[in-house]
């Protein structure tokens, strides 16, 4: 299986875990389609209780990019699993922030504390 370009690397740090690190840029477009079907094939195949998504790579992120991150969520609540968001990076978290999406997706400092 061939990881989307949004996604750069995926492990599985614990058992129920799936490790996803993003690309530097969460721009939407045609990337949102293949990152959506990217995670519903994690979801089928692998199984997890739990999905973390690092953004420690990212460096850019539009409305459409944020758009990316609530339909994953919504995606994988809907399969009964939890999405976290973790190692966000200054720019991003404030984002997040003003846009209140804190109160609606999981977020940590690191891999660690999702863990």
């Amino acid at each position: 299986m061939s990881l989307s370009k949004v996604i750069i690397e995926k492990n599985q740090p614990k058992e129920g875990f799936i490790h996803l690190i993003l690309n530097k840029s969460l721009l939407g477009g045609n990337d949102a389609l293949e990152f959506q079907n990217e995670l519903t094939s994690i979801l089928k195949d692998d199984n997890p209780s739990s999905i973390i998504l690092d953004l420690s790579q990212v460096e850019k992120i539009n409305s459409s990019g944020l758009g990316m991150l609530v339909a994953a969520n919504s995606n994988v609540q809907k399969n009964k699993k939890l999405l976290i968001l973790t190692s966000l990076p200054t720019k991003v978290r404030e984002l997040v922030k003003m846009t209140h999406l804190d109160k609606v997706l999981k977020i940590t400092e690191n891999l660690e504390s999702a863990l």
